[in-house]
């Protein structure tokens, strides 16, 4: 099982490698041809495929490779936290400097990487040493698996299972639809309509559209329930799978296993979804992915200490700490899609629409901001209860 679970580790990285090399030949070819608005945009997206194929695909392959050579690795080393933290600001600084400059295009695909980067590894620093000092046992190669498996396997696995349940949800209810009195013709009307207004490029008329009970209803609970919980999943299970290659397992790393998974798939959303805020927010769209760090990392190692209780022998102790990471995971999105609604009332024509839209966002963003909290408190909490306590290690 371990050089099954080595070899495919090595087979993924290297053809995630070989894969980006083909996807930023499209994201080039894009770039030449799209107009100045787009083509910072695209070159950013460009450097970024090559970042997660290569940069996250090769470390992987390398990983696997001395794991199977049975060569040890050096201990994790992590410059501090704050030390991290001043240089993200400073990059986000520079990047607004040269945003408007003819200097944007050879400096700001660089910088994007180094900002998206600079979060995920803060809040490894910030956990590591204290785990280390309680015996936790984490190496370069650790971070190297944990981080790449989630910035890369896991969303690649996580994107395939959401598209086939989204496209699944959306079959079955618009069949279900269509067979309600009426119904075909309700959804063609509705289809007819949001076509109308895309093409018309009437956003107001598209937002009353979109803002239906049922539709809203339907992508939140898809968005809030279903995702999390594929996601968490999915980013956890690197957590077993190290612990069958090592052969042991103790709280701590499994706890610090999920929270570089967690940061590693925060790092592949932060270069994708900042890098489509250009060429106008990126600052801001730096900034708040990098709050989703802190979400990632406590509902992953959260999660994963519910593996590690599997690994123990207590396997119903499982459940509480996987419902826990969810939950976590769960709010976020959906107090972000209750935000993303808000939004979209404030534009709608209707004035009782509008008055629950502007109410309704400063509630949304007050949550937001508790839930955040609350996971940066688990992260906290979690790390210092751990870093106190040995705890014997169990087999993978």
């Amino acid at each position: 099982m371990r050089d099954i679970i080595r070899a495919a580790a090595l087979l993924f990285g290297l053809l995630a490698a070989a894969f980006s090399l083909l996807a930023a030949l499209l994201l080039a070819l894009a770039a030449a041809l799209s107009g100045d608005a787009l083509r910072l945009m695209n070159l950013t997206l460009l450097v970024s495929m090559l970042t997660l194929g290569v940069g996250l695909g090769l470390p992987l392959a390398a990983a696997a490779r001395r794991s199977m050579q049975q060569r040890a690795s050096p201990a994790l080393r992590l410059p501090p936290a704050w030390w991290l933290g001043l240089i993200f600001l400073g990059l986000l600084l520079l990047g607004q400097l040269i945003l408007t400059t003819p200097l944007a295009s050879a400096g700001i695909p660089a910088l994007h990487v180094a900002a998206s980067l600079m979060p995920p590894l803060l809040v490894v620093a910030a956990i590591a040493p204290p785990l280390q000092r309680a015996g936790a046992g984490l190496t370069r190669r650790s971070l190297a698996t944990q981080f790449s498996y989630g910035g890369l396997v896991s969303i690649s696995l996580a994107l395939f299972l959401e598209l086939a349940l989204i496209t699944i949800v959306f079959i079955l209810a618009g069949a279900g639809v269509a067979l309600l009195p009426g119904g075909a013709e309700s959804v063609e009307r509705l289809a007819a309509e949001l076509q109308a207004r895309m093409a018309t490029g009437d956003l107001m008329g598209l937002a009353s559209a979109l803002l239906s009970p049922g539709l809203v209803l339907g992508l939140g609970l898809l968005v809030a329930a279903a995702v999390p919980l594929i996601e968490e999943l999915i980013k956890s299970l690197g957590v077993p799978f190290d612990a069958v290659v090592q052969g042991r397992l103790t709280r701590a790393q499994a706890f610090a296993f999920g929270v570089m998974a967690g940061v590693g798939f925060s790092f592949a959303e932060a270069l994708v979804y900042g890098a489509q805020q250009l060429p106008h927010n990126w600052v801001q769209g730096v900034a708040l992915r990098a709050l989703t760090a802190v979400i990632h990392a406590a509902a992953t190692g959260l999660f994963a200490l519910g593996w590690y209780e599997v690994a123990a022998g207590r396997a119903l102790r499982f459940f509480p700490y996987a419902a826990g990471g969810v939950a976590i995971h769960a709010l976020w999105n959906g107090l972000s899609g209750l935000l993303l609604v808000t939004g979209l009332a404030t534009l709608n024509s209707r004035p009782g629409m509008m008055i629950a839209g502007d109410a309704g966002m400063p509630l949304a963003v007050a949550l937001l901001a508790s839930t955040w909290l609350a996971a940066l408190a688990v992260l906290i909490v979690a790390t210092r209860r751990l870093s106190a306590s040995r705890e014997a290690s169990h087999a993978g």
